[in-house]
């Protein structure tokens, strides 16, 4: 490359660096001196907020660098387990039993993304040996209700029920986000609560479509 050619190259580098905050203009030797006081007095008070909003946010679990996990992180895994596993499964009788076309749409969605779910906290159950759980009481009870609901009443049925557990997983999984020790666990948490929020909304709009189930006699 031509001396001129560096020479310009050189002279946009800097002006971007400057502009973009990289590099600082130069000051006299008593602003520097000022203005390092200044910064210091702030980044010192900036130090503080931090660790105050850190404490806050129970950050002070992984100062040791390493990640803690509880009793209730792992207990949060293998209910967090345990509801994919139950939505594969309405989800599948939804597929097969549905009438509407949103209905099996949701159902098959709720197949692929909570398998997805399943399969991300698979790793890490096998990490810390949490089994996969089987489909507790209630969520027995709710599969049992899907397949024996009536025909032309199951869209109603299946979308009432969709509302009502993913309200409550949505509550469960906000809990982890904020409280678990566990900082994948937290991570974990957190990053499927807006498909959960996607999945309440989708079955609200259906239910619009469809119906409510009628109540029973």
């Amino acid at each position: 490359m031509h001396h001129h050619a560096k020479k310009a190259l050189l002279g946009a580098f800097l002006a971007l660096a400057v502009a973009f905050g990289v590099m600082a203009a130069p000051a006299s030797a008593h602003d520097r001196r000022g203005g390092d006081r200044h910064e210091r007095r702030h980044d010192a008070h900036e130090r503080r907020q931090d660790r105050q909003e850190r404490w806050d946010r129970h950050d002070r679990r992984d100062w040791d660098g390493r990640d803690r996990v509880s009793e209730d992180d792992l207990a949060f895994i293998a209910t967090a387990a345990g509801i994919a596993l139950s939505e594969v499964h309405e989800g599948n009788v939804a597929m097969q039993r549905g009438s509407h076309p949103l209905v099996q749409e949701h159902g098959r969605r709720m197949v692929v993304d909570h398998f997805v779910q399943l399969y991300d906290l698979l790793p890490f159950m096998r990490q810390h040996d949490v089994e996969l759980p089987v489909l507790s009481e209630e969520q027995l009870a709710r599969l049992t209700e899907l397949t024996s609901a009536p025909e032309e009443s199951f869209d109603g049925v299946y979308v009432a029920l969709q509302i009502e557990a993913h309200e409550a997983a949505i509550e469960v999984f906000e809990t982890a986000a904020d409280d678990a020790d566990s900082r994948k666990v937290r991570k974990f948490a957190k990053a499927q609560l807006p498909h959960l929020h996607q999945h309440l909304d989708a079955a609200r709009v259906i239910q619009g479509v469809v119906g409510e189930p009628e109540p029973v006699a």
